[in-house]
């Protein structure tokens, strides 16, 4: 009897020896994997620009005047860089603004992504929709409006899903007159995201992203922005960017369950074919799509269905819409939407949407498509671009307010 008993208390000090082993032998292996777990390409902004909000997912910092610089992944410093400026309610806009509305102003709420609010850009077009009315005296004297205010309610890195409780909490107490969708493709499969500014040991700064609250390195739905905090023109960038790397790496590590019950060994061991899956792993998440692609639905057919969903809540919530599908690089090349893009525009069939491919100046040579995008370091619109299309976008709308005439203002 006595050996019966001894023979499994034998076995699970074995296992239990075994365990702690093996989880020694884990700690330094990964440990030794910093180097090939953070070879990424980042970017870094001068100071913070993003601070969760639990109603929208984020928002940009109020009044910054920041710029963001391009990295390798070996940290090297591309030449592309960009200022950014945010009004005193924290949208990308060099022209702050308030609550209350003029008699005589007519607003226009933009609801989009990183199109409308470019980080990488100096320019962004909800500006130069802005100008490009105020400049029109003719279009002002026509409909009867002294100031056009776009209000550019951009997120970078947000689709449908987020937008009406954009609209709902950030656009609808500036009772806008217009709202303004401008989507591009990828904006469809988009999850809603949140996003803050984690500060780890030694002061280090960086943005993550998560799919849902809070925002934290444990929480296993968040994943790391590669947006650090750094000012390159005053650091060494390729010192400092591994220190914060460092600092990420060491942290994800260190918050792992080294002194969980959980039997590691065996779930290592037998692979997950019994049902036990390693929980002691860094997740390596690289910018792009596939890399952080818990932030989009892997079911196109689904991410059409909420996309269009939430497209018809905006429409619900204001009666005056216009929905631009804004193209990227690509597209502008072949002269069409993507594929994508296409089935979504097809979906939403009851619901008017110009494709911007269509409306922006015809017959141009690659040369001059090119320099409407900051390629090659960066696919958003650039300066130029930015220009181009906010004057397009000022055509949609000037032809939508001229056709309006003579009917009474929407009442929302």
């Amino acid at each position: 009897m006595v050996r019966l008993v001894r023979t499994p208390l034998w076995l699970v000090f074995i296992y239990v020896i075994l365990e702690i082993a093996f989880r020694i032998h884990r700690y330094e292996k990964l440990t030794g994997e910093f180097e090939q777990n953070t070879r990424y390409a980042f970017s870094s902004f001068q100071q913070p620009l993003y601070t969760v909000d639990t109603a929208v997912g984020y928002a940009y910092i109020a009044n910054s005047r920041n710029r963001q610089f391009l990295y390798k992944q070996d940290g090297e410093l591309l030449p592309h860089n960009s200022h950014i400026m945010t009004n005193n309610a924290g949208m990308f806009s060099p022209y702050n603004v308030q609550l209350e509305k003029k008699p005589d102003e007519y607003r226009i709420a933009v609801l989009g992504d990183s199109f409308c609010a470019t980080t990488t850009s100096d320019v962004v077009w909800p500006t130069v929709l802005q100008d490009s009315l105020n400049a029109d005296a003719k279009l002002k004297r026509a409909v009867k409006i002294n100031t056009f205010t776009v209000l550019n309610l951009g997120l970078d890195g947000t689709g449908f899903a987020q937008w009406p409780d954009n609209y709902r909490y950030r656009a609808a107490p500036f009772e806008p007159d217009l709202v303004i969708v401008n989507f591009i493709s990828h904006d469809i499969i988009r999850k809603f995201v949140y996003r803050d500014t984690l500060t780890f040991d030694n002061a280090n700064q960086a943005m993550f992203t998560c799919t849902s609250l809070p925002v934290s390195v444990t929480n296993p739905r968040c994943r790391n922005g590669f947006a650090f905090v750094m000012d390159a023109g005053k650091e060494d960038a390729r010192a400092r960017s591994e220190a914060i790397k460092k600092s990420i790496y060491m942290t994800l590590l260190r918050t792992l369950p080294w002194f969980s019950p959980y039997p590691e060994l065996l779930a290592a061991a037998t692979k997950g074919h019994i049902g036990l899956r390693p929980r002691l792993e860094i997740v390596v998440s690289r910018p792009g799509i596939f890399g952080l692609s818990n932030l989009f639905y892997e079911d196109e057919d689904e991410a059409r269905k909420v996309s269009l969903n939430a497209l018809r809540q905006i429409v619900s919530m204001h009666p005056s819409l216009l929905v631009f599908h804004h193209p990227d690089e690509q597209e502008v090349l072949a002269g069409k939407t993507s594929d994508r893009g296409q089935r979504f525009v097809a979906a939403a069939s009851d619901i008017p949407i110009i494709d911007m491919v269509n409306e922006l100046p015809m017959g141009q040579s690659v040369e001059e498509i090119n320099k409407w995008y900051n390629g090659p370091d960066d696919t958003h619109p650039s300066n130029y671009g930015a220009k181009i299309y906010g004057e397009t976008a000022e055509q949609e709308v000037r032809a939508m307010l001229l056709g309006n005439l003579g009917k009474p203002r929407a009442k929302h």
